[in-house]
């Protein structure tokens, strides 16, 4: 189940890296990918895990603004 958390977690980063490299800017899409890592993150600690799972780099940290 780790190794699929880490693959969800990547593609969310690697779509707003994507998405973020675009010459526009979207609160609601920004506020979407921080929703899907937040409950990425939760699953994670739902199975019992502690901390963040190694290995995954976070691209954009989740913004505060909302």
């Amino acid at each position: 189940m780790l190794s699929a958390y880490r693959i969800a977690m990547e593609k969310v980063e690697q779509a707003r890296a994507i998405i973020s490299g675009e010459v526009w800017h979207d609160d609601e899409i920004a506020m979407l990918f921080d929703l899907a890592e937040e409950r990425l993150q939760e699953l994670y600690h739902g199975m019992g895990q502690k901390g963040s799972p190694e290995n995954v780099v976070r691209l954009h940290p989740a913004s505060s603004g909302r």
